[in-house]
Formats: C-alpha cells, structure tokens, sequence
C-alpha cells in the first residue's frame, strides 16, 4: 500500500514553514519534524466501498523513505499482513510527468469544517477530475532550485482538503498513481490560490524495488492508456482507494478518527488516512516468507538526500 510517510510516522504538530530546497524552517514548536514510523501493526486497511465494517488487513511492515521532516520525501509502503482483493493501481516508473498534464485526485471531497467528523464506515471516496499539473520539482537539487521543492508536484487552486493526506494523485489518460498527496499551503483548501504539495512517485524506483521486494510482488507499470471511470465531483471512487486507521494516539496528521467508533471528532487523537493499493497478488508464496531486510536509521546512500534551505515559503499544513 502506498501513501504519506507524514501518515504512518510520528509527527510534531504546529505551523511550519519549508524551504524553495524543500527543508523545514526551523520554528519553536518543532512543528514538521518527523519521528519513527508508527508499529505497523497499529495501521488497519479498509476497502473503499461502503459501508467499512471490519479491517481488510493489518499492516506488517512500513518501509519509508526515513526523511526527518514533511517537507520533502513525504511517501511510506505499507506491507500487509495477508493479500487482500482490492484492484491495484499501476505507478508512474517512467513516463516524464508535465506541466499541464491532466490528473484526477482520490479523497473525500470535504472542507475543512465537514472533515472534522467523518463516519469511517459510510464516507464515500470521491474523484475530483477537471486538475492539471501546474509545477513539477526536480529528481534532484543537483539539476537546479526551481519553484517547486525536489521530488514534488503541485496543483494550484482547490483540489484536496484535511482527510487527504496519503490519497493518489492518477494520470487521467493512465489511471496510474503519478504522486501522493503530502501538503496544503495557504490558508484554507478552498483559497482560490491554494497550492497542494504531492510527492512524485517516479523518482523513488529504489524505495519501490524494497517494498515490492519486502511484499514478494512485483509492481505494476503505468501502460501508455487504460480504461478510467468517468470522473465526477459527486460520484464515489469504489475500490482503489482504501483507507488506513492507526490505534496508536500519539500521531495526528490526517483526518482523526476513533477505531471502530464510526463517527468521530478531531479531539479523540486516532486517525485515518488513505492510502492507494500498488500490489495484491504475490510474486510467490510457496516456500515460506522471505527473511525481511534491515531498514538503516537515518538516511540510506541510495535515495534522495534533504537539501539545504534556500528562502522559506508561506506557512503550511500537512493534510
């Protein structure tokens, strides 16, 4: 399962500011910084459709990029702990993604106000078509500081709200996951210039090549075009994106909830996130699980590396 490192991670709340380089600001709260993945038994996947009344599965391993910040690098895999029968999204492992591009967001369609109680059991999905790429960040800031923080893309104008975070990001000629939704910056995800931060799935191969590795599967490529639902703002997104729920109180970072409560307010200290389903089917099974692979502390040699600051840009919010 993909989704926001932000969401299956320990998070320090508060406002924050990142950098053009796609550094966090250093502020009093702390406010940004990113702790150790959360158990991933903790992390329980319910399907799409409605109504939700039992997990699907549970999570056994998170494998995330490790960044110390949600500022930059804000993805997470989810291996679970038994397959589960949900259609998989192909991801973007190579096409260039473009200025202009049209895409298709997966989330719940709430404003900030109606994302303060959601029913977890009955909440449709929804897909928001009618987007289109408006910045794409560098693979590396070797290539140059542009307007958009490495390994990011942006949206301008409304798009995603508070519940969102994690949720895919689809080519809309593809249906492949182009980017994972990370960060809302301005003041409300209804400003008429609000900007959404995604994190750009492509430029990760090596993180993806472990988590596939680490679920015995093998990803799914995006193909040159596939078959997409009719978008629509009002009608629900049914089975590819699920959502995962976290017993573990002491993170927040996107829509609160209560398990196994239903409906709940942002002050029980739970939450639930979506996610978007990369693998279903094993690459084997016969002959035992494969023995796991250690995760190092810290940043490993073969990904991106956090960048040095640069000017700071407006506060944000993660989502």
């Amino acid at each position: 399962m993909l989704t926001a490192r932000h969401c299956v991670a320990r998070l320090e709340q508060g406002p924050f500011n990142c950098t053009a380089r796609g550094e966090l600001v250093d502020n009093p709260t702390g406010g940004g910084r990113l702790g150790l993945d959360l158990p991933a038994q903790s992390l329980e996947l319910y399907g799409g459709s409605t109504p939700r009344k039992e997990p699907l599965a549970q999570g056994q391993r998170i494998i995330s990029t490790l960044s110390d910040t949600i500022c930059l690098d804000d993805i997470a895999f989810v291996v679970l702990d038994r397959p589960v029968a949900l259609p998989a999204l192909s991801m973007r492992l190579e096409a260039t993604t473009r200025v202009g591009e049209p895409v298709v967001l997966v989330g719940y369609g709430l404003d900030e106000k109606q994302s303060q109680t959601i029913d977890f059991r009955s909440q449709p999905r929804r897909r928001k078509a009618g987007l289109s790429i408006a910045d794409v960040g560098p693979d590396s800031i070797d290539d140059g500081v542009t307007t958009a923080a490495p390994r990011t893309l942006w949206l301008k104008g409304p798009s995603g709200c508070n519940a969102d975070s994690g949720g895919p990001l689809l080519s809309e000629k593809t249906n492949a996951i182009v980017g994972v939704y990370s960060l809302l910056d301005g003041v409300t995800c209804t400003d008429s210039d609000v900007r959404d931060e995604f994190v750009h799935v492509r430029p990760f191969k090596v993180l993806i090549e472990e988590a596939f590795a680490a679920a015995e599967a093998e990803p799914l490529a995006e193909q040159s075009t596939a078959p997409v639902p009719e978008p629509s703002d009002a009608s629900p997104e049914t089975g590819t994106a699920p959502l995962v729920q976290s017993s573990d109180h002491a993170s927040t970072g996107c829509a609160i909830a209560e398990p196994r409560l239903g409906a709940f307010p942002a002050s029980t200290g739970a939450w639930l996130c979506g996610l978007a389903v990369v693998a279903c089917t094993a690459r084997r099974r016969a002959g035992g699980a494969r023995g796991a692979r250690s995760v190092s502390a810290g940043l490993r040699a073969d990904r991106p590396a956090p960048d040095q600051a640069l000017q700071p840009r407006p506060s944000r919010s993660h989502v």
